[in-house]
């Protein structure tokens, strides 16, 4: 008797054992939610709606730096990815990449907003433009789906981009002259840092020929 008693004593303590060590998991996945769904939610597609011709989507990262974007300068990007639309979406958004913008532009003109104006996104990386360090704190960045030295911008993805940032450059007041490429702002940070060229290398950007037929574009449009 005495044995058959310790016996459901002590099944009834690793019972009690197991119920506790699966209540202490269940506490902690709870715990660690919130900054799951936070996460989830800064991507998620909250709003999809049309602005004039082109579709907008707000897509929200969490790739985004503390303070506020002094806005006076625009850099031009294009992905010269691989891959979809959608998957250059998602590694703006949750990529261990460090890098996101504020908006991506689709051939078809569609408009996925990465970052708000106001926040400072991650595009530039190191960079110099008029006698200052990191673009990324006074700058727009705009990437444009596709690889600029295979294929040209669509006439869509230029016209949606203006649609974009015309409200921001009379509001800044961003003078054409501050409307650069990537690879511009690079290349004049490497010229002051020749040692970083290394850890700093040159990659393709969009073109000299796409950057001034879209400065092109923007400057009719200015006129209207």
């Amino acid at each position: 008797m005495k044995k058959k008693t310790i016996l459901i004593i002590s099944l009834v303590s690793v019972l009690v054992l197991a119920v506790a060590g699966v209540w202490c998991l269940y506490l902690d996945s709870k715990a660690s939610m919130p900054n799951f769904v936070e996460k989830r939610m800064a991507g998620k597609n909250v709003n999809r709606h049309k602005e004039g011709k082109y579709y907008v989507e707000e897509h929200y990262t969490n790739k985004i730096s503390d303070g506020k974007n002094r806005i006076q300068a625009i850099v031009l990007h294009h992905t010269a990815s691989r891959v979809n639309t959608r998957q250059t979406v998602k590694q703006m958004l949750y990529g261990k990449k460090e890098a996101s913008c504020h908006v991506l532009i689709d051939y078809d003109g569609t408009r996925f907003l990465i970052a708000r104006p106001e926040q400072i996104s991650w595009h530039a990386g190191q960079s110099y433009l008029n006698g200052r360090n990191n673009v990324n704190s006074f700058s727009i960045g705009v990437e444009f789906q596709g690889n600029t030295i295979d294929k040209p911008l669509t006439d869509k993805q230029i016209d949606s981009a203006i649609d974009y940032l015309l409200p921001l450059i009379k509001k800044y007041n961003i003078p054409i002259s501050n409307i650069v490429t990537h690879e511009q702002v690079r290349t004049a940070w490497l010229k002051r840092n020749p040692e970083s060229a290394k850890s700093v290398p040159e990659k393709p950007d969009i073109t000299t020929k796409e950057h001034q037929r879209f400065l092109t574009v923007l400057k009719k449009r200015l006129k209207k």
